[in-house]
């Protein structure tokens, strides 16, 4: 029952973070991590999610449960102490509407939707770490190909 833990981390400066998923589908006790990185002064905005599926995917919606520190600081003397300190936002992706049809951004087979997280986020550290994983009820899930997290101002 071990769960394996992806590090996504992105340019230096970068408010932003993607990740490919494993092409065989995402298993569900799997966690991916992301570190956003940035140089300038303290950054106050929200997160935003993005996800990029095939048309072979089999829902209209992806669970997500959400995780990072409160205040988004983390700090590297004490990274054990900001993971007691982890918010947890459950966060569903809607990724078709009523009809069937695929939302967002569309090219080729694949599509992509951005869904912005309600609460606002901050992060005064050069480093903020954000963990992002599917909670649907099936144990692997197949045709997400990327999964991203965005910083905005």
């Amino acid at each position: 029952m071990a769960a394996a833990l992806t590090a996504c981390k992105p340019e230096f400066d970068d408010h932003s973070a993607f990740c490919a998923l494993p092409a065989d589908g995402w298993a569900y006790g799997d966690t991916v991590a992301f570190e956003l990185r940035k140089a300038a002064a303290p950054s106050h905005g929200r997160l935003a999610l993005v996800v990029r599926h095939t048309d072979s995917y089999a829902y209209g919606n992806l669970w997500l449960e959400v995780s990072y520190p409160q205040r988004g600081t983390v700090r590297p003397d004490s990274v054990a102490a900001a993971a007691d300190t982890l918010v947890r936002d459950t966060v569903n992706v809607v990724l078709a509407d009523d009809y069937g049809r695929w939302l967002g951004r569309s090219s080729g087979v694949s599509h992509i939707v951005t869904d912005t997280l309600s609460a606002a986020y901050e992060y005064s550290d050069s480093l903020a770490r954000v963990y992002v994983r599917h909670i649907m009820r099936c144990d692997r899930l197949p045709d997400l190909e990327q999964i991203g997290v965005v910083f905005i101002p």
